[in-house]
């Protein structure tokens, strides 16, 4: 039988916390039956928890549980999906990577802006709630055309496009001499 023990580099309470109680409802089984979980004695863990019931006749998944942490980032990626399809979508899409920008930096943006308000002390939190995205997209917004403008290397590499781009051919600086077609001769380690 495995225990707690077994796992000692956990660190993080709230796996712990799942560990343990899956070892005391699983007993002698290799895993717990779905109704051996309660959920008030994991409560803390909800929001990051999915159950799923696999289904061999139809050989599909159910989906019992999808915590909020969960379905938030399955109800973009779905969101988006829908989205990209429209004429918007389109548009938002010829944006230069700024939907990408928006993603990576958001999360930090609103983490520290959360850290400020509890640090100012301030109690009206519809009001943190309305301000903070808002704040958070005009200022992705300007350092993205900042980015854009002023440091279009770091911004390729940012956005995960290519450094530079593609002259077109007719505005190739011509050479002198033209250059004759390179011909090998031997074998590759003679070439180099």
């Amino acid at each position: 039988m495995v225990s707690l023990a077994d796992f000692p580099l956990v660190g993080d309470e709230r796996i712990a916390t799942l560990l343990r109680h899956w070892q005391a409802v699983r007993g002698d089984r290799r895993m717990p039956r779905r109704s051996d979980i309660d959920p008030a004695a994991i409560r803390t863990l909800l929001p990051n928890v999915w159950l799923c019931d696999y289904e061999p006749v139809e050989r599909r998944f159910r989906y019992r549980l999808c915590g909020e942490a969960i379905a938030g980032i399955f109800g973009a990626w779905a969101l988006s999906a829908l989205l990209i399809r429209t004429k918007a979508g389109a548009a938002l899409s010829r944006l230069g990577g700024l939907s990408f920008w928006i993603f990576c930096g958001h999360y930090p943006l609103l983490l520290l802006f959360w850290m400020v308000w509890n640090r100012l002390g301030i109690a009206d939190y519809p009001l943190f709630y309305a301000a903070a995205p808002l704040l958070a997209l005009a200022i992705l917004v300007i350092s993205h055309a900042a980015a854009r403008r002023f440091a279009p290397s770091l911004h390729a590499i940012l956005t995960g496009r290519r450094v530079g781009g593609r002259t077109p051919p007719a505005e190739r600086p011509s050479h002198s001499h033209p250059q004759p077609p390179m011909k090998p001769a031997g074998s590759i380690a003679q070439r180099r």
